[in-house]
């Protein structure tokens, strides 16, 4: 054959146990999946394919449950955390368009459609939409919130746009909304709590409206602005009638007057 790249191919293709290094072989994947992306353990993967290697129709599925996963330092799957991907899609040699593409993570189904480009620089757009996910667990699998010990549950609506560099995310736009918060902030004795946040994102950044907050007795509200995500910077603003310190630090000497700080404001960058 002179030009495998017109091959016609049609069938289903099944595959496991296999590893991420097996997957890496297929010419199919072997572009898409990120240098970063790092697994032990097994997987499985079952597709059917129809067309050839420059314009092919793909559908599939594939489970990691079994597997140990990590992508650079910001995501860490232990083995036995639930991990499903189903896909249908179209593969060319300039993009890959999703018709639909589903993520089962821990408590976390998150679809998604829309185009990426291949390349050096890939072009993304996507339209991705969560189910109402529990945020128990969370901080085992993305180090960020490690020692949060978090309750609650998040949503996420989002559209991203844009080129995909080392230094700058596509555009993002859509929300993140948080119910019924709580999670351990370090050296604090009690936990922080919110009945209701939502984060919009705005491009580049993202916009947290006044949020009622609660640190035992101790009530709040903050305010926050991110000018960009990466890397962040971000102001803030927060507002507290009263602040009961024993709410904040651990209880020092043997004073029984409790205290407490009045009309509180505050505002930083960090």
């Amino acid at each position: 054959l002179d030009d495998p790249k017109g091959l016609r191919l049609s069938g289903d293709v099944n595959l496991g146990p296999v590893t991420l290094a097996d997957l890496r072989r297929l010419p199919v994947l072997a572009e898409t999946l990120p240098a970063e992306l790092k697994g032990d353990g097994p997987l499985s993967l079952a597709a059917h394919v129809d067309g050839t290697l420059e314009d092919m129709a793909l559908t599939g599925k594939a489970e990691g449950t079994g597997a140990a996963m990590s992508f650079g330092e910001h995501f860490r799957k232990p083995q036995g955390v639930p991990l499903l991907l189903s896909w249908d899609a179209r593969v060319t040699k300039n993009e890959i368009a999703l018709k639909k593409a589903k993520v089962e993570l821990h408590t976390l189904e998150l679809t998604g459609t829309g185009a990426v480009s291949r390349g050096a620089m890939p072009a993304v757009h996507l339209a991705l939409d969560s189910n109402r996910s529990g945020l128990a667990g969370w901080e085992k699998i993305l180090p960020v919130l490690r020692g949060q010990n978090l309750a609650g549950s998040f949503e996420v609506h989002t559209r991203i746009q844009g080129l995909m560099a080392k230094d700058r995310l596509p555009d993002i736009s859509g929300s993140l909304t948080l119910t019924e918060l709580r999670a351990t902030l370090p050296q604090v004795p009690q936990p922080l709590t919110a009945k209701s946040a939502t984060v919009n994102f705005t491009g580049q950044g993202a916009v947290l409206g006044e949020t009622p907050l609660s640190i035992g007795k101790s009530q709040m509200r903050l305010a926050a602005q991110a000018e960009r995500l990466v890397p962040v910077s971000l102001t803030y603003r927060l507002a507290a009638p009263e602040l009961w310190l024993a709410d904040l630090r651990e209880a020092r000497g043997t004073s029984k007057t409790p205290e407490v700080l009045r009309q509180v404001p505050g505002e930083g960058r960090a």
